[in-house]
C-alpha cells in the first residue's frame, strides 16, 4: 500500500488581488480552508500546507486540525521554491512517504473525488507521474512518486514542476477533470468562481 502525502501550495502573494487571497471568503469559509478541507477528505495519510506571503495572518486565522504548515521563507522566488521546501521537509520528517500530490489553494473547483481519482491512478501506475490535463498542457494538481523527489528538491522559479512534467512527458499519465479547473488569479476570476 502506498504511503501518500498531499501538499497544498499557498505561499504566493496574490498581488493582483486587493486583499490576502488565501483568506478570501468562499462558501462560508476561505479559499485556503476550502482547499485544505478538500485535501483532508482524500485517501492520503498526511496533509501539509506551504505558506509564505501573509503566513502570520493566515496562521492567526487558523488552519484545520491535522494540517501541518511548512514555511517557505523564499516564497518570492516562486512556486518552484515552495515545492522544493516541501519535499525537503518530507524527506527529513516523513521519509516513509512514497508519493506526493500537489494541489493549489486558489483552485476551489478541485474536488475530493478528483484528487482520489489521481491517487487511485497512482496506485495502478506507481512509477508514473499523474497530472491534470488542461487540453493544450498538463499541470497541477499533480502527483509525483518518490523517484522524482531529488528533481523536485532542486526546483526554483515561477513555473513550479512544469519543467519535470515536460522532460518526463512519456512517464506522465494525464487525468482530465470533469470540471473547469479555474485559478483565482484576478478579482474577475474570483467573482466568476463566486457565481458558480
Amino acid at each position: 500500500m502506498s504511503h501518500s502525502a498531499i501538499i497544498v501550495l499557498a505561499a504566493g502573494e496574490g498581488s493582483r488581488m486587493q486583499q490576502i487571497k488565501q483568506l478570501l471568503p468562499y462558501k462560508s469559509t476561505t479559499l485556503l480552508e476550502h482547499a485544505l478541507t478538500t485535501a483532508l477528505s482524500t485517501q492520503t495519510n498526511h496533509t501539509f500546507c506551504v505558506l509564505g506571503a501573509h503566513s502570520l495572518e493566515i496562521l492567526e486565522h487558523g488552519l484545520p486540525n491535522n494540517v501541518i504548515p511548512i514555511e517557505n521563507i523564499h516564497w518570492k522566488e516562486g512556486m518552484g521554491s515552495s515545492i522544493a521546501v516541501a519535499i525537503k521537509y518530507l524527506s527529513q520528517y516523513l521519509p516513509t512517504v512514497s508519493n506526493v500530490l500537489f494541489t493549489l489553494a486558489d483552485q476551489p473547483l478541485v474536488t475530493t473525488d478528483y484528487l482520489n481519482l489521481m491517487l487511485k491512478t497512482s496506485q495502478e501506475h506507481p512509477s508514473s507521474i499523474i497530472a491534470t490535463n488542461y487540453g493544450t498542457s498538463i499541470g497541477v494538481p499533480a502527483l509525483f512518486p518518490k523517484r522524482y523527489f531529488e528533481m523536485l528538491k532542486s526546483l526554483q522559479g515561477e513555473t513550479g514542476a512544469k519543467s519535470i512534467l515536460k522532460e518526463h512527458q512519456s512517464e506522465v499519465i494525464a487525468v482530465t477533470p470533469n470540471f473547469e479547473n479555474l485559478d483565482v488569479d484576478t478579482p474577475k476570476a474570483y467573482q466568476k468562481i463566486l457565481k458558480l
